[in-house]
């Protein structure tokens, strides 16, 4: 276990708790939950992670000017606010994407363009702006190669 806990035997590692029809572990440290954007343009841009990266809408509550989004593992928060503020340089989301060159079309097509990269370290990564100007990092890792032919990815 690594942080001194003892189990009974039969015990679980992790409890979970029921959330929106979904199973979420609760630790004993801190998890992520969500990353909150807040948005003058808040329709435009629920619309735009749901279609344009595929992000799948968890909860739309248009009165409130609320979207939960899920994002793997971590969820993404839209708030309608009227004055949200700059988009900053000092952070971007990153997203691992099944195939960025495939992203990078579909981001092309909705008016986002970018050119992935390869980087040293074998990943590929395409880095591009949502419509609010939050600098997003898409990236793929190599798949491994089939019998007999190179990495693919």
């Amino acid at each position: 276990m690594g942080s001194g806990a003892e189990l009974e035997k039969g015990q679980p590692a992790v409890r979970r708790i029921r959330y929106n029809s979904s199973v979420a572990p609760l630790h004993d440290q801190p998890s992520l939950f969500c990353i909150e954007l807040r948005s003058a343009r808040w329709a435009e841009l629920v619309e735009w992670y749901r279609t344009v990266l595929g992000l799948r809408v968890l909860v739309r509550v248009v009165d409130d000017g609320y979207a939960l989004l899920a994002a793997g593992d971590v969820r993404l928060a839209i708030l309608a606010r009227p004055e949200p503020g700059e988009a900053s340089r000092r952070w971007s989301l990153g997203f691992e994407v099944a195939d960025v060159d495939e992203t990078a079309r579909r981001l092309a097509a909705a008016g986002t363009e970018g050119a992935p990269r390869s980087h040293p370290e074998g990943f590929r990564e395409l880095v591009v702006t949502d419509p609010d100007g939050n600098r997003l990092r898409l990236f793929t890792w190599p798949r491994p190669a089939a019998a007999g032919g190179r990495e693919t990815g």
